[in-house]
């Protein structure tokens, strides 16, 4: 559906049960789409954009080694889900990301106070909530940081539960994740989190 053809239907959809509900589901979708805003024929191309952002993440994991830079590109032009502005490109989540991992599959000792631990009840309403938490001993989460280390502006999605809640860890708190959550780190040089976590609730994304 487009922008005018929303418009155009507006009574219609603003009187259909769930209206709210709706029209922000169909916002969400349009603006994700690159149906909201007028795009500029002019930005830079994003097999540019994904080079940079492999190159990064090489570097994060220690993967250039023996003194080979060659980056790889990984990502996959084209896509038949739905029409793209044809400045876009379809690309995996993997190369729009630092990072793409969940948390700890194991079950780990549990302490009175220490580390956080975190599991897809404590993302909520689009919040990481530290309510009803567990805790883990230091040591424990040191060796677990080694897997995944949330930091600020990285993305929670539940993988368990209710699946694909997701939320922005805002926080600078010291934390551990469970396997029940998923975490993102998007390069935030080239996507926007926010952008990234909208993308992630749509409807289309979650039957994906």
């Amino acid at each position: 559906m487009t922008v005018d053809t929303f418009f155009k239907k507006f009574d219609e959809f603003a009187g259909a049960p769930n209206a709210v509900k709706k029209m922000r589901e169909l916002i969400l979708k349009l603006a994700v789409s690159g149906k909201l805003v007028e795009q500029n024929d002019g930005d830079e191309p994003v097999a540019d954009a994904i080079a940079r952002i492999a190159f990064e993440r090489n570097k994060t994991k220690k993967a250039v080694e023996n003194g080979n830079s060659k980056v790889p590109s990984t990502f996959i032009i084209g896509g038949t889900y739905h029409k793209i502005p044809k400045t876009w490109e379809w690309v995996r989540l993997i190369d729009v990301s630092i990072q793409l991992t969940d948390g700890e599959h194991l079950s780990p000792p549990k302490v009175s106070s220490g580390v956080p631990l975190l599991t897809a009840k404590n993302v909520s309403s689009g919040k990481v909530l530290f309510i009803d938490t567990q805790y883990v001993p230091e040591d424990f989460a040191k060796t677990a940081w080694k897997r995944c280390k949330p930091q600020y502006g990285d993305i929670l999605v539940c993988s368990r539960g209710t699946i694909g809640n997701c939320a922005i860890y805002n926080t600078e708190k010291l934390s551990c994740l469970m396997g029940s959550l998923v975490l993102i780190r998007p390069n935030t040089k080239t996507i926007i989190g926010e952008y990234l976590k909208m993308l992630l609730q749509t409807e289309d994304c979650l039957k994906w």
